[in-house]
């Protein structure tokens, strides 16, 4: 049958075939048919012939679909090897995208540029880092730069901790001496991309090469607090034992991307307050109260109670029983309202217990002032 289609083929050896405008040449570099690509070499087909509206030539298909042996021969056939596609991707970056490192260290033997980028501004290192190919990173460090920044300010080693390929993290750092303290246009490090997703290894390892714990993003907050709100209690007790900071706040003059609404919204939140909004987890705020967190303004308190975060707000009022009437009015606010809303009167029951042991004569004192304010 393959030979009949070749036979078929005469004078146009480089035409496309069918609909899809793929050449003979392109068919077999995607199936891996080395004895195919033979034949239609042999009758001087062009090797870099592009096809129609994909750019994508046969060197691309094999290394691609990780073909190493068709790879090989388009090389000694003078293909071109950085010719790029209609989105910008060469050979080199589709056969580190797949993870095919054959056909990776078989191109760069081939002198294959590391620096081209795709329209996302990838370059061949950050498309391996991004999927986890730690053999295609490693064989790219001594040529290419690791702690070159895409459009938008990220590295290989922040697109690796982000999807928590520690293999590659590992490699970019011990191997390359990666900057683990880079920070995209919005502030972000790679330690921070860690600790939002929960990848508690790549922590562990950028904070074992001295990674900064409490940095700040252009939003004003710190690992600690993404890995709060997102319920991460490995990632919290991992940055808590390297000694991040518990009780600090985001900085107004450092949120640079927000209305200024939000950010005096976050403001006074602590890792605390993260920790106890909608996504949080009462393990997380057990670890902060253990590590010291405080809650003098009520803010975790009013962050629980908005967010129907009962459990928490319990947890709270034990924690933070007030020592003063000026406290207990706010605190006692708080948890009325959260009361009211669920119908619980077990927590108003704690609460006030909570309030008259510490104050004996609050309810006197209320009394008092509402007579006044009366």
């Amino acid at each position: 049958m393959r030979g009949w289609f070749y036979d078929r083929l005469g004078d146009h050896i480089d035409a496309p075939l069918f609909v899809n405008g793929k050449t003979a040449l392109m068919l077999a570099s995607k199936n891996g048919d080395e004895d195919f690509m033979q034949r239609v070499l042999a009758e001087n087909a062009t090797v870099d012939v592009a096809r129609k509206d994909f750019s994508d030539t046969a060197l691309m298909y094999a290394s691609k679909y990780g073909h190493v042996g068709c790879v090989n021969i388009l090389i000694a056939s003078n293909a071109t090897v950085d010719l790029t596609q209609h989105s910008g991707y060469t050979a080199l970056m589709l056969a580190s995208d797949r993870g095919h490192f054959d056909c990776v260290y078989s191109l760069l033997a081939a002198n294959a540029s590391v620096d081209p980028t795709q329209h996302l501004g990838l370059n061949a290192l950050m498309l391996a880092s991004l999927g986890g190919h730690d053999e295609c990173v490693r064989a790219q460090l001594d040529r290419a730069d690791v702690d070159y920044e895409n459009d938008d300010g990220r590295t290989a080693l922040m697109y690796a901790s982000n999807q928590g390929k520690i293999t590659c993290v590992r490699a970019l750092l011990d191997r390359a001496d990666a900057n683990y303290a880079s920070r995209t246009d919005r502030g972000k490090t790679a330690l921070m991309f860690a600790s939002r997703r929960g990848h508690v290894n790549c922590i562990e390892t950028l904070l074992r090469a001295n990674a900064v714990v409490d940095t700040k993003d252009a939003f004003g907050l710190t690992a600690l607090m993404l890995a709060s709100y997102h319920g991460h209690i490995r990632c919290v007790n991992a940055l808590l034992t390297a000694d991040a900071i518990v009780d600090c706040t985001p900085n107004v003059v450092e949120i640079r991307c927000m209305t200024w609404m939000i950010a005096e919204y976050w403001t006074t939140w602590t890792a605390l307050a993260f920790a106890s909004s909608k996504k949080g987890r009462v393990e997380c705020v057990h670890a902060l109260l253990d590590a010291g967190a405080t809650d003098k303004e009520g803010v975790a308190m009013k962050v629980a109670s908005t967010n129907d975060r009962v459990d928490i707000l319990k947890l709270l009022i034990d924690a933070f029983p007030p020592d003063d009437f000026c406290t207990a009015a706010m605190q006692w606010s708080i948890v009325a309202t959260c009361a009211a809303v669920h119908d619980d009167d077990a927590i108003f029951a704690q609460s006030q217990a909570a309030f008259l042991e510490k104050l004996p004569h609050f309810s006197e004192n209320l009394v008092r002032a509402r007579l006044v304010k009366n």
